[in-house]
């Protein structure tokens, strides 16, 4: 580790007088009396040795004018100097604050318990789309990163997801984020449709990114209703497989064999699936692998 380099050029001589605050290390000035009054009215007319007075006065004045300029010019660059220097110092400041914090010295593995329990122990599902924009894992990432690089780290407070494919708010960002971090963790879903009209091209697009993840599902809970789908809504992969699923739960009663062959073939084939609740009692299931 390299050592801190504390050594600053502090040799500056101040500005402001330590006792009074007087602006120090600034030209002389010479202060200029107003004329008086009788020269500044129209129908005066001055005399010869008022004419040549005031024609010096004119140019001390103007010589006096362009001293301030250059002077005004050099403090302005001084001043701009100085907030520079300032806004280092600041950074500098920001910088031993954060590496002194408190923070700094929690065990990672204390700030991953906590983060656990904050995003899977409030809600249900940590994405959840009624929770929008308050969804806890990203507000988590946003607060500096390093939480950001524990949280994208910790795969489970990602891994839970409810969805509204009728959702007025586009979800699709929020949502690859949670697929992209919950990588390599079992997922637990939620897709819900109430809507009487057919899917949207937005929740078209959030069903298919959901099925391109299908095959880490632990958990399905499917809350949708037929009429949503058209024989264009298949699963965007080829190999669609339940090879983690061990739990289904009907809320709506879903397209059944005729509508979605693919779905309950899968659900066939899962070779974990333990669970099953069911609102259409003729539904083709693996009975034998069943317990509840």
């Amino acid at each position: 580790m390299r050592p801190i380099d504390i050594s600053m050029q502090v040799h500056r001589q101040p500005l402001l007088c330590q006792r009074c605050q007087q602006v120090l290390n600034v030209p002389n000035t010479r202060r200029f009396h107003m004329l008086e009054p009788r020269f500044l009215r129209s129908d005066y007319v001055p005399s010869e040795i008022e004419i040549s007075h005031l024609t010096k006065v004119l140019m001390e004045a103007e010589k006096q004018v362009e001293q301030y300029e250059k002077d005004i010019s050099v403090l302005r660059r001084k001043l701009d100097q100085l907030e520079k220097e300032k806004i280092t110092a600041e950074a500098v400041t920001e910088q031993c604050r954060a590496s002194l914090s408190v923070h700094r010295r929690v065990p990672v593995e204390i700030w991953e318990l906590i983060f656990s329990r904050l995003c899977l122990s409030l809600h249900d599902y940590p994405f959840d789309t009624n929770l929008l924009p308050g969804l806890p894992a990203i507000l988590i990432s946003q607060v500096c990163s390093r939480w950001k690089a524990i949280a994208g780290r910790l795969s489970s407070i990602w891994s839970s997801i409810n969805v509204h494919l009728d959702e007025l708010y586009d979800i699709r960002l929020p949502l690859e984020t949670y697929l992209s971090n919950s990588a390599g963790y079992p997922l637990k879903i939620r897709i819900a449709g109430q809507s009487n009209a057919p899917l949207t091209p937005q929740g078209v697009d959030v069903w298919q990114m959901l099925f391109k993840h299908i095959n880490r599902c632990r958990e399905l809970v499917m809350a949708i209703v037929l009429f949503c789908f058209n024989e264009n809504h298949s699963p965007p992969v080829s190999n669609f497989n339940f090879s983690k699923l061990e739990s289904l739960h009907e809320e709506n009663v879903i397209p059944g064999q005729c509508e979605w062959p693919w779905f309950w073939q899968a659900i066939q084939e899962a070779p974990k699936l333990t669970t099953v609740t069911s609102l259409d009692s003729n539904r083709t299931l693996p009975f034998s692998r069943l317990t509840t």
